[in-house]
């Protein structure tokens, strides 16, 4: 998978490799969940933004997955290492959402939870009358 990082207004250029380092950290991670997609996507953008007259960071993160672009946003004050995390966050459990739409997930889960009804309705005591 190819990947691209980009940094805006980023004043210290340590803190540019140590967001380096927990990008490529967390894009690791990421890869081995995308190794169980029947095709592995194709492209990984992460855009890291300081907003100096805030002391705010943005991080944006989009993955071109087969079908559809997923896209996690995050902003947080003075704290990129959460603000990174969170976005990551959100991409997992929208790319296991993409996962298990493509199983079939959600129609397995409404069968049984037809079926249990089906249960609770036949099984149930008629309401007492007075």
């Amino acid at each position: 998978m190819t990947h691209n990082f980009e940094f805006k207004n980023i004043e210290h250029k340590d803190t540019e490799v140590e967001m380096r380092k927990l990008i490529e950290e967390e894009v690791k991670r990421l890869d081995t969940r995308l190794k169980r997609l029947p095709r592995e996507p194709d492209f990984l953008r992460v855009m890291v933004e300081e907003i100096p007259a805030h002391k705010r960071y943005h991080v944006s993160i989009w993955i071109s997955v087969p079908g559809v672009i997923l896209a996690a946003k995050e902003e947080n004050r003075e704290d990129w290492r959460s603000a990174l995390k969170h976005a990551f966050l959100e991409l997992e459990r929208q790319l296991d959402e993409y996962r298990s739409g493509i199983r079939g997930e959600p129609e397995w889960k409404r069968r049984a939870r037809r079926e249990e009804l089906r249960r609770l309705k036949t099984g149930a005591a008629p309401p007492p009358t007075s």
